[in-house]
């Protein structure tokens, strides 16, 4: 199962950047190792650090969060196939799960996403000192470079994805990767531009209002909740 954040893009004349915060409630304060050290997550190369009982781990080997959970790794927030498919043909798009990123609107690309999207190691990751920075292979010259950073912000991670502006307009999705059965609580932000704190993703891009009522997806003050099982939908929110 999939559900995307599709924040407010932030432009400039050199880059624009998406923004995603992912977090749990944070356990006692004891264990704060929040710098970003070497790990072998299932054979694969990976990076990971700790904050108030929460581990994240970012693999090299599919350019992402892939996990986000217990510090002892017994629970993964985050749908994690071991090991990872390799597409059997340009049209097949095997889960690799974790912290997907595209760029929209999908219409320029439909479907599959670009391969160094979905299905390519890092080009580069390194350390730059509390941030993890990833970036992307550039396979598809179409499209500019995707370079993501991975920082603790308070007890929550903030997942940064940045790209050079080559004069088209772009927004972005961060698609997250979760197990069914699920429900799952978030904030849920009204303004101008989104009146109703939610949206239909489409192809062309998000569509602002008449994604409520929806039988999958309860409203309350600030919050909105979407459970599995009841009707597919599409929904972005910040």
């Amino acid at each position: 199962m999939r559900f995307l954040f599709l924040p407010r893009l932030f432009r400039s004349w050199l880059f624009a950047a998406a923004v995603a915060l992912m977090g749990l409630p944070a356990a006692p304060a004891e264990s704060v190792t929040d710098s970003w050290s070497r790990v072998d997550w299932h054979g694969e190369a990976a990076w990971a650090a700790e904050r108030g009982g929460v581990r994240a781990v970012v693999s090299a080997a599919r350019t992402r969060l892939i996990y986000l959970g217990a510090a002892d790794g017994s629970l993964n927030l985050l749908s994690a196939p071991v090991p990872a498919a390799s597409p059997a043909n340009r049209d097949d798009s095997p889960n690799w799960g974790g912290h997907r990123f595209w760029l929209g609107p999908q219409k320029r690309w439909v479907w599959p996403a670009l391969v160094e999207w979905e299905h390519a190691a890092a080009a580069q990751v390194e350390v730059r000192g509390a941030v993890l920075v990833v970036r992307h292979q550039r396979i598809e010259t179409g499209y500019p470079e995707l370079v993501r950073e991975y920082a603790w912000a308070g007890t929550q991670l903030r997942c940064t994805v940045r790209w050079r502006d080559d004069g088209r307009p772009y927004f972005g999705m961060h698609v997250v990767a979760v197990n069914l059965p699920f429900a799952i609580t978030a904030r849920r932000v009204v303004w101008s531009e989104v009146p109703e704190g939610i949206v239909d993703v489409q192809m062309m891009g998000p569509v602002v209002k008449g994604m409520l009522a929806h039988p999958a997806i309860k409203t309350r003050d600030d919050q909105v909740t979407l459970r599995a099982g009841i009707k597919m939908a599409k929904v972005g929110f910040v």
